[in-house]
């Protein structure tokens, strides 16, 4: 008779502990969903941040090659300005002295010619 509590209370505490991993694993598979909607929730964000960076740089690249065009824009405008008066200046000269431009033009044209032939 003394045999059967201690059976009793040998299937109880395995009963215990089978309950206490049941919930143990429950627990355990609980945290990994939770788990596995932070990570996706996580990566959903990385991405955001990485589109988010792309149009910034974008948006960064536009306003910088306009600002670039602009200066090159200016910077062809005054190079065009600047050779429209030497062209003027030239114009002025040779009319002013036709003999001494006549003279400069020749001794240019003798050199660039002894240039060319020297190669």
């Amino acid at each position: 008779m003394a045999r059967q509590p201690l059976k009793k209370a040998t299937e109880t505490e395995t009963s215990d502990a089978d309950d206490s991993a049941n919930n143990a694993l429950s627990d355990v598979l609980e945290h990994l969903e939770t788990l596995r909607t932070d990570l996706s929730e996580l990566a959903s964000r990385v991405a955001d941040l990485g589109d988010e960076s792309i149009r910034a740089g974008q948006d960064k690249l536009r306003r910088e090659s306009d600002r670039a065009m602009r200066t090159a824009s200016r910077v062809l405008n005054d190079v065009a300005d600047q050779s429209e008066d030497v062209i003027a200046q030239a114009d002025r000269f040779s009319r002013e002295r036709p003999a001494l431009a006549m003279g400069i033009a020749a001794a240019a044209g003798f050199v660039l010619a002894l240039t060319i032939s020297r190669r």
